[in-house]
């Protein structure tokens, strides 16, 4: 046996004798700090509710106006808030008095069968009266059991749900129409691309003639080379109707005809930069919240003819 084998059977020996709850302890040079920080910014407030305005030029942001004041889908939106808000106030009247103020008119005429009037050519006799009435009416239900209470608080809620549903479908709007126009824009490049390699294929095809009318290239070649030409036009066709589709879904967001000739300048924004690695997972309950409902209705009211609520002090 040799000294190897006996040496590896010493170990294994020495490890078996040693207790179920032992185990080798060793030290680690590591320094371990006191407490663990970060400096993450600061992110409890809000997102601004115009939170597009930061990356895009001032020719996408006349497009994201045009949809907020243009949008059908948004104006129906809007519409639903002024009818919960119409309702709201309905149930608020309910437990006010109510008073009713009646007037009437009445005219009769009389006639007297068998007395003719002389002079009146045998005509019987007959008088005329106007009778004026008028009566007040006041009544007052008492909310002995917070009826009334109860469907004013409901309506108050229902409305509070319509604004937040606004809030929703105008940050929804945004999002649709910055979609649609990078989707435009990246149409509209590759168009260019396709484009460009057509045009360099018809170039190659010249050059590839040329050499066969002077008898240095077959006839294969200008037949293979005419096909990829055509191929690379196919392709121009294809990615031009992909650019169209792409301007009519931006056309039906912002409200438009879908002609499908919408035009954009400009290219992709560059962008912010790498996300930070230490932002706090509260960031996700961050919302773009807290805009001026009357604002936004007020700049709807020339379109869909409606009148800027007053929220500010609740419901």
């Amino acid at each position: 046996m040799s000294g190897r084998l006996v040496l590896a059977l010493l170990v294994v020996a020495t490890a078996a004798c040693r207790g179920p709850g032992e185990r080798a302890e060793r030290e680690l040079d590591v320094t371990l700090p006191d407490a663990w920080g970060s400096a993450a910014p600061d992110v409890g407030h809000p997102v601004d509710v115009d939170w597009w305005r930061a990356f895009v030029d001032d020719d996408v942001q006349a497009l994201v106006e045009e949809a907020l004041a243009y949008n059908v889908d948004l104006r129906a939106v809007a519409a639903r808030l002024l009818a919960a808000d119409a309702a709201a106030r309905l149930q608020g009247a309910a437990s006010l008095p109510l008073a009713e103020l009646q007037l009437s008119r009445d005219r009769s005429k009389r006639t007297f069968i068998g007395f003719p009037v002389p002079g009146s050519g045998g005509e019987p006799a007959s008088t005329r009266a106007t009778v004026y009435q008028a009566g007040l009416a006041v009544s007052w239900e008492l909310d002995v059991w917070n009826r009334l209470a109860a469907r004013e608080q409901a309506a108050g809620q229902d409305t509070l749900a319509a604004w937040a549903d606004l809030a929703a479908a105008r940050i929804a709007l945004v999002a649709e129409v910055l979609q649609a126009w990078f989707g435009l824009v990246e149409a509209e490049r590759q168009v260019e691309l396709a484009e460009g390699t057509a045009r360099s294929w018809e170039d190659s095809t010249q050059l590839v003639l040329r050499r066969y009318e002077q008898g240095l290239r077959p006839a294969l070649d200008v037949r293979l080379v005419s096909v990829d030409l055509e191929r690379a036009r196919a392709e121009v066709a294809r990615l031009g109707r992909l650019r169209a589709e792409a301007a009519r879904r931006l056309e039906l967001v912002l409200g438009r005809h879908p002609s499908g000739e919408l035009a954009v300048a400009g290219d992709l924004p560059e962008p912010a930069g790498p996300v930070p690695g230490d932002l706090p997972a509260t960031l996700l309950a961050r919302r773009a919240e807290g805009f001026l409902l009357d604002a936004f209705l007020g700049a709807l009211a020339p379109v869909v003819q409606i009148v800027p609520l007053d929220l500010s002090g609740g419901v």
